[in-house]
């Protein structure tokens, strides 16, 4: 079992350009993320769409959510 921790925890098959992401986040399986920050202690769930966002702190974005 992957536990989150101070670096981000980001899936093998998640594709991330150009994007930061804070303490204790997880972008899980088959997220797109591009121009993007993304909070400590926030997450995305599978399937996910970013494009040019800033995600704030404890944010918690379920599957199939696309954001821009």
């Amino acid at each position: 079992m992957t536990r989150l921790s101070v670096t981000p925890l980001i899936h093998p098959t998640a594709s991330v350009t150009a994007s930061t992401a804070g303490r204790y986040t997880e972008i899980a399986e088959r997220c797109t993320v591009s121009e993007s920050e993304l909070g400590d202690y926030s997450y995305m769930m599978r399937e996910c769409e970013v494009w040019a966002a800033k995600i704030g702190k404890f944010v918690n974005i379920a599957s199939h959510v696309r954001i821009n």
